[in-house]
């Protein structure tokens, strides 16, 4: 299904009902059916306050031939999304990793490097002719020292402001604006004095202590979440008040983390959740006005 965008009412979206404000439509149903919508965007009224702390202030262009990548949590014998990436018929020239790309990896551990090799070099090869924006996730985190040609979006510069066709859109791994006890938890373990004390025990252990934390990791199974709509709900609430503390109107959301794969208008914007390719292999496309599964 190809929703269209324009710049009149959102008014026209005839999807599912979802709630009693909201309306949505999974983006899995999206890829396999073959009528078509039309998707009317609002225009922006407010700019980015000019004092705002937490959006970038380089605004990305988001290209026509777009695609984004979320929730892939690539690991060794796991490595689906590195086959895709390598056997690409027709490159975009833009790739949104919208994070927890890899299952573990922090780029200043030499083991963690390591076992990440494959889609390492994958992304290396590919941003030779894409331009690739990478989001750290809450799985992969401190990749400045292993991706130099790619624009990587740490955690702490989340969400952004991106721009398609005079549409202002946000961008986002997705785990922020949670409960305070996990933003203690994230914060502390990105920190460059977690990775450092990290990085000093993988080299004197010789990567044993790391090989037993991610196997841990490997071992955690990756669930779908049995409570989509609920969380939809609550993560347009979470947006609307950051919003509002940030002045700034937009007309959509888009992020990843919670596996949902779910499309969720409202009054003030439109909410999309991606889908975790870890689970159906599919990314989120931009191109000719429209935006599409893939």
């Amino acid at each position: 299904m190809c929703h269209k965008m324009e710049k009149t009412s959102l008014d026209s979206i005839k999807f599912p009902e979802f709630g009693n404000s909201i309306e949505s439509n999974n983006l899995k149903d999206s890829k396999k059916a073959d009528s078509s919508e039309n998707l009317n965007m609002q225009n922006p009224k407010k700019k980015p306050h000019k004092n705002q702390k937490n959006i970038a202030n380089d605004i990305i262009t988001i290209n026509d031939d777009a695609i984004f990548i979320a929730d892939s949590h690539t690991q060794e014998n796991r490595d689906s999304l590195v086959l895709k990436l390598n056997n690409l018929s027709n490159i975009p020239s833009q790739i949104f990793l919208v994070g927890d790309i890899s299952n573990m990896l922090i780029g200043g551990i030499k083991s963690s490097v390591a076992t990440n090799k494959n889609l390492i070099d994958s992304l290396h090869t590919l941003s030779q002719k894409s331009q690739l924006i990478y989001f750290e996730g809450n799985h992969d985190f401190d990749l400045e020292p292993i991706l130099p040609n790619i624009k990587k979006i740490p955690r702490i510069s989340q969400p952004i402001l991106a721009n398609y066709k005079n549409n202002n859109i946000l961008l986002a791994h997705g785990d922020l604006f949670l409960d305070a006890k996990y933003e203690i938890y994230i914060r502390i373990l990105t920190s460059k004095k977690t990775i450092s004390f990290l990085r000093i025990l993988d080299i004197v252990s010789c990567g044993k202590i790391y090989a037993f934390i991610r196997k841990k990791v490997e071992n955690k199974k990756i669930k779908l979440p049995y409570n989509a709509d609920s969380i939809i709900k609550s993560r347009i609430q979470s947006y609307r008040n950051y919003l509002k503390s940030q002045n700034l109107s937009i007309d959509m959301i888009i992020e990843g983390h919670f596996h949902i794969g779910k499309i969720a208008k409202n009054k003030d914007f439109t909410y999309i959740a991606l889908s975790s390719f870890y689970y159906d292999e599919t990314a989120f496309n931009i191109k000719n006005n429209c935006f599409s599964v893939i």
